[in-house]
């Protein structure tokens, strides 16, 4: 039995590591996108691609989506999650450099932790309640909200880190008979109104061009190829024990800024991710450890 516990856990790690890799390169692609498309346009057209990939990937296996899932309560809870954190992920991929977001989005497994105490009502001991304290200083750190630099933008970043934690977690929830791929199209289809409630609020729609055509089918491709990742290992493997590899994106995701958008890895967001990381860090192994001597 450990063996076989083992062996889903570092499948779940490969996945995560992957699928972290993938949207690095896909958010990167969304913030070419952003320097002249609509942030809705954009969220509409790669959830559209991508929802209709996984509905023919569903056909194709004959797999059904049936309706009572639809109702579920933990179904439809991710889904609105899944909504608000695009919305809110993608805005502030428009407006916040790479690597700020890339930095902020580290925090989602303290987050993660957070609302399972709360929501899932686990059990969290003072020292993971410390350490997500102090992995929301970090934030704080990277945010400088007591500068002049401060930008109010980048609070969106946390907003959509916060949505898509959310999802996370309500994926745990998820009846177990629940095909991993219906989940992929319900969490790419609910991306799709999300992109139209920004239209709504700025209704300027452009014709891409060729080049932004083959960027937005390329980010359809890598975000569909990363969402069934994520969503595989998070069902596949123990949270404690894949989640702190979603701080692989942040390495992607600062290359990937310095490197191609030629933005300044701050002093400040380098002091904020680390604080942010061993924070997480810590409070995984208190939970390892709790758990083995529990056995």
């Amino acid at each position: 039995m450990t063996r076989y516990y083992e062996k889903d856990n570092l499948i779940g790690i490969l996945l995560i590591i992957l699928a972290m890799a993938g949207f690095a390169i896909e958010d990167s692609i969304i913030k070419l996108l952003t320097q002249r498309l609509n942030p809705g346009q954009i969220i509409v057209m790669i959830g559209s691609g991508g929802t209709l990939i996984f509905f023919f990937m569903l056909k194709l296996r004959g797999i059904p989506i049936q309706y009572r899932i639809l109702q579920n309560f933990w179904v439809i809870g991710r889904s609105t999650a899944e909504l608000f954190g695009t919305a809110f992920f993608v805005l502030s991929l428009a407006l916040v450099p790479l690597t700020t977001v890339s930095a902020i989005i580290q925090v989602s497994p303290l987050i993660v932790t957070l609302g399972a105490a709360l929501l899932l009502k686990e059990k969290v001991g003072i020292r993971r309640w410390s350490a997500i304290i102090i992995g929301l200083l970090g934030v704080a750190i990277i945010l400088k909200p007591w500068t002049e630099s401060f930008q109010v933008t980048a609070f969106l970043t946390l907003l959509g880190v916060v949505g898509l934690s959310a999802r996370d977690l309500a994926t745990r929830r998820v009846p177990k008979q629940t095909h991993s791929l219906v989940l992929a199209f319900l969490g790419f289809g609910a991306t799709i109104p999300a992109g139209f409630i920004l239209i709504a609020f700025n209704p300027v729609i452009w014709i891409p061009t060729w080049n932004e055509t083959v960027l937005v089918l390329l980010g359809i491709s890598i975000g569909v190829g990363s969402y069934y990742c994520i969503v595989m290992g998070m069902r596949l493997g123990e949270v404690s024990a894949i989640v702190p590899f979603r701080y692989s994106r942040l390495v992607f995701g600062a290359a990937i800024g310095v490197w191609y958008f030629g933005e300044n890895l701050e002093i400040s967001t380098l002091i904020g991710s680390t604080i942010v990381v061993v924070s997480g860090l810590y409070a995984l192994w208190r939970e390892t450890r709790l758990s083995l001597s529990q056995k």
